[in-house]
């Protein structure tokens, strides 16, 4: 299993990737927000960038969104998409 130093490294190494508008990691940013991993949880940001993804076409951010909003969903990291 990760710990959260690993976890706080990606996320930071991600986050570089995202400001680049590299697709990957800013749907991995935006999982990381909205599950707290490597960064303190912010559902509001994590759920603004999935929306922003989805709205530019990226159809895992339209189907993560579909997973969040289910009422079957239970909180997963979905980072190794």
């Amino acid at each position: 299993s990760k710990d959260f130093t690993t976890l706080a490294e990606n996320f930071h190494y991600w986050t570089l990737a995202a400001t680049q508008n590299h697709t990957l990691s800013r749907l991995k940013v935006a999982m990381c927000y909205w599950n707290g991993v490597g960064v303190s949880q912010d559902a509001e940001t994590g759920m603004k960038m999935l929306k922003q993804l989805a709205e530019e076409g990226l159809e895992e951010a339209k189907q993560l969104i579909e997973r969040i909003l289910s009422p079957d969903y239970r909180p997963m990291l979905h980072l190794g998409i």
